[in-house]
């Protein structure tokens, strides 16, 4: 099997293979395009396609990223078109990208899951064959994610009364500014450091898709959408600093992204990676909409405690 890195002339034919192959994901040329050249980490050498008399018949990709508590790898897309498979081709591509990324000396590898640019957190439970794929090459399940599905049809996402309610207090909410990047930063830095790239995502967006909390001019909350899988009503992440969480700050700026993503045309808006539930259903309806497992490879043991 020869294999070739992807190639942006190809992207059409890519996409088709990809579209054919993954009924679940189906993809625009734009996400398409976000999820592999968009990525800050990636590389040709992580990237292989499989051509048969001149067209792709199977596709994978990896990416390695440093994270907060080790270098670790991903296997981040994995496509075989449906009438060349059971000939080996997926388990080839694999074992090449373990190669490849066990030569980057990453810890572990995991399966989808790829933040801060990632298109599912894991691998959907209707996908069969990649869970039984996985499953031979010694990845073990370490938990599920969930995908939430509000329903934006019909809905009032106005927030005028519940934000006078946090005015009293003297919290002001709105969409955040450029001039909020630092205040924004500190927040994140201190909670959730493997947010930033997806904050800073947020902010390049025209209009930026950040709704703020402020309190005594430092931000104190955040929701985000459009940071990952743009156009698609993708939504998160949101958080709240520990001191002031319980006075409804969560749901304001959650509606308020909502109310954009309506306002976009969007029919629902996708929760991604959620845990907990409660809020999204309680204040939002939102449902259950897709369950991954989360698979890991270790390759070098996490110190102990």
């Amino acid at each position: 099997m020869i294999t070739a890195p992807f190639c942006l002339s190809e992207l059409p034919s890519l996409l088709q293979l990809w579209n054919q192959s993954s009924p679940y994901d189906q993809l625009s040329e734009g996400v398409f395009h976000e999820k592999i050249w968009g990525d800050p980490d990636y590389h040709d050498d992580l990237s292989l396609v499989v051509h048969q008399d001149g067209q792709p018949i199977a596709m994978a990709l990896g990416v390695a990223r440093k994270m907060v508590i080790e270098h670790r790898g991903y296997i981040k897309l994995l496509a075989v078109a449906p009438d060349a498979r059971r000939n080996g081709i997926a388990c080839r591509l694999v074992k090449e990208l373990e190669d490849k990324l066990t030569h980057l000396n990453v810890a572990a590898i995991r399966v989808g899951e790829s933040a801060p640019n990632y298109l599912f957190p894991g691998v959907d439970v209707r996908y069969a064959n990649a869970t039984q794929l996985f499953e031979s090459f010694g990845y073990e399940q370490v938990g599920q994610a969930k995908n939430l599905i509000a329903n934006l049809q019909g809905k009032d996402f106005s927030t005028e009364f519940f934000e006078n309610g946090l005015n009293q207090k003297g919290i002001q909410v709105r969409r955040a500014s450029a001039d909020d990047a630092e205040s924004m930063d500190q927040l994140i830095a201190q909670y959730w450091p493997a947010w930033r790239a997806e904050i800073a995502t947020g902010l390049q967006n025209d209009p930026i898709s950040i709704h703020l909390a402020i309190r005594d001019e430092q931000v104190i909350g955040f929701s985000v959408y459009d940071s990952n899988n743009l156009g698609t009503g993708w939504f998160g992440p949101m958080g709240t600093h520990s001191d002031f969480q319980g006075l409804g700050i969560g749901k304001i700026l959650m509606l308020r992204c909502l109310h954009d993503i309506q306002t976009q045309g969007h029919r629902q808006a996708i929760i991604a990676w959620v845990s907990p539930t409660r809020l999204y259903a309680k204040h939002a309806d939102a449902e259950p909409g897709r369950t991954f497992n989360r698979y890991e490879k270790r390759l070098i043991s996490l110190p102990s405690e």
